[in-house]
Protein backbone atom coordinates (compact mmCIF):
# COMPACT_ATOMS: atom_id res chain seq x y z
CA UNK A 1 0.00 0.00 0.00
CA UNK A 2 1.45 3.68 -0.87
CA UNK A 3 -0.50 6.84 1.06
CA UNK A 4 -1.74 9.16 -1.71
CA UNK A 5 0.74 11.59 -4.03
CA UNK A 6 0.58 14.83 -2.73
CA UNK A 7 -2.36 16.63 -4.37
CA UNK A 8 -4.15 13.24 -4.43
CA UNK A 9 -7.08 12.21 -2.11
CA UNK A 10 -7.87 8.48 -1.56
CA UNK A 11 -10.61 7.28 -3.34
CA UNK A 12 -12.63 4.09 -2.64
CA UNK A 13 -13.79 0.72 -4.02
CA UNK A 14 -17.88 0.33 -3.24
CA UNK A 15 -18.82 -3.46 -2.83
CA UNK A 16 -21.95 -3.51 -5.47
CA UNK A 17 -22.44 -7.30 -4.99
CA UNK A 18 -21.13 -10.34 -3.10
CA UNK A 19 -22.49 -13.86 -4.34
CA UNK A 20 -20.97 -16.52 -2.18
CA UNK A 21 -18.65 -15.39 0.80
CA UNK A 22 -15.84 -13.01 0.69
CA UNK A 23 -14.40 -11.30 3.04
CA UNK A 24 -11.79 -8.51 3.74
CA UNK A 25 -9.17 -7.23 6.23
CA UNK A 26 -7.70 -3.68 6.41
CA UNK A 27 -3.80 -2.82 7.42
CA UNK A 28 -4.03 -6.68 9.04
CA UNK A 29 -7.19 -6.35 11.53
CA UNK A 30 -9.28 -9.57 11.49
CA UNK A 31 -11.33 -10.90 8.48
CA UNK A 32 -14.91 -9.59 8.51
CA UNK A 33 -17.66 -10.49 5.71
CA UNK A 34 -17.80 -7.94 2.59
CA UNK A 35 -21.11 -7.01 2.55
CA UNK A 36 -22.73 -4.93 -0.43
CA UNK A 37 -22.32 -1.19 0.71
CA UNK A 38 -18.87 -1.73 2.08
CA UNK A 39 -16.40 0.72 1.26
CA UNK A 40 -12.50 -0.63 0.84
CA UNK A 41 -9.42 1.97 0.58
CA UNK A 42 -5.70 1.26 0.12
CA UNK A 43 -4.63 -0.79 2.42
CA UNK A 44 -7.50 -3.66 2.17
CA UNK A 45 -7.05 -6.87 1.79
CA UNK A 46 -10.07 -9.37 -0.12
CA UNK A 47 -10.39 -13.24 -0.23
CA UNK A 48 -13.01 -15.05 -2.07
CA UNK A 49 -13.77 -18.28 -0.94
CA UNK A 50 -14.00 -20.55 -3.97
CA UNK A 51 -17.29 -20.24 -5.67
CA UNK A 52 -17.81 -16.78 -4.75
CA UNK A 53 -17.51 -13.58 -6.97
CA UNK A 54 -17.97 -9.98 -6.07
CA UNK A 55 -18.08 -6.91 -7.80
CA UNK A 56 -16.49 -3.28 -7.25
CA UNK A 57 -17.28 0.35 -8.15
CA UNK A 58 -14.13 2.15 -8.57
CA UNK A 59 -15.50 5.75 -9.35
CA UNK A 60 -13.10 7.49 -11.26
CA UNK A 61 -10.06 5.00 -10.65
CA UNK A 62 -11.96 2.47 -12.97
CA UNK A 63 -15.03 1.93 -12.93
CA UNK A 64 -15.48 -1.39 -12.62
CA UNK A 65 -13.73 -4.99 -11.00
CA UNK A 66 -14.46 -8.43 -10.33
CA UNK A 67 -13.13 -10.88 -8.32
CA UNK A 68 -13.99 -14.30 -9.09
CA UNK A 69 -13.71 -17.37 -7.14
CA UNK A 70 -10.40 -18.45 -4.48
CA UNK A 71 -9.47 -14.34 -5.37
CA UNK A 72 -6.73 -13.09 -2.89
CA UNK A 73 -5.83 -9.29 -3.62
CA UNK A 74 -4.49 -6.15 -1.62
CA UNK A 75 -5.74 -3.03 -3.03
CA UNK A 76 -2.48 -1.13 -2.84
CA UNK A 77 -3.39 2.53 -4.52
CA UNK A 78 -6.59 3.87 -4.66
CA UNK A 79 -6.78 7.89 -5.08
CA UNK A 80 -7.47 10.65 -7.21
CA UNK A 81 -6.08 14.20 -8.20
CA UNK A 82 -8.63 16.74 -9.56
CA UNK A 83 -7.55 19.21 -12.52
CA UNK A 84 -8.90 21.75 -14.56
CA UNK A 85 -9.52 18.68 -16.91
CA UNK A 86 -10.40 15.11 -16.75
CA UNK A 87 -9.30 13.49 -12.85
CA UNK A 88 -5.87 12.04 -12.74
CA UNK A 89 -6.09 8.31 -11.05
CA UNK A 90 -3.72 6.12 -9.07
CA UNK A 91 -5.14 2.47 -9.12
CA UNK A 92 -2.75 -0.54 -8.09
CA UNK A 93 -3.97 -3.96 -7.16
CA UNK A 94 -1.83 -6.68 -6.06
CA UNK A 95 -3.19 -10.28 -6.64
CA UNK A 96 -1.71 -12.80 -4.41
CA UNK A 97 -3.55 -15.89 -6.62
CA UNK A 98 -6.74 -15.86 -8.58
CA UNK A 99 -8.14 -13.13 -10.68
CA UNK A 100 -9.68 -9.74 -11.08
CA UNK A 101 -11.35 -8.84 -14.41
CA UNK A 102 -11.54 -5.36 -14.60
CA UNK A 103 -13.21 -2.38 -16.96
CA UNK A 104 -10.64 0.36 -17.21
CA UNK A 105 -12.23 4.16 -19.37
CA UNK A 106 -9.80 5.74 -20.88
CA UNK A 107 -6.96 7.40 -18.63
CA UNK A 108 -6.28 10.55 -18.70
CA UNK A 109 -2.17 11.43 -18.93
CA UNK A 110 -0.46 11.01 -15.76
CA UNK A 111 -2.88 8.40 -14.25
CA UNK A 112 -1.80 4.98 -13.51
CA UNK A 113 -3.77 1.49 -13.25
CA UNK A 114 -1.70 -1.53 -12.80
CA UNK A 115 -2.36 -4.89 -11.45
CA UNK A 116 0.71 -7.00 -9.59
CA UNK A 117 0.78 -10.79 -9.17
CA UNK A 118 3.93 -12.98 -8.06
CA UNK A 119 4.46 -13.67 -12.00
CA UNK A 120 4.57 -9.55 -12.54
CA UNK A 121 2.77 -7.07 -14.03
CA UNK A 122 0.17 -5.92 -16.24
CA UNK A 123 -0.33 -1.87 -16.94
CA UNK A 124 -3.53 0.15 -18.29
CA UNK A 125 -1.81 3.11 -20.70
Amino acid sequence: MTAPAPGFVAATARVRSVSGRAWASNLGEEWIPLRRGDSLRAGAVVWLEPGSHADFFLGNNGPMLRAVSDTLFAIRALSVKQTNGDPVIDTEFFVERGRLIGHVKDLPPGSRYQITTPAGEARVR
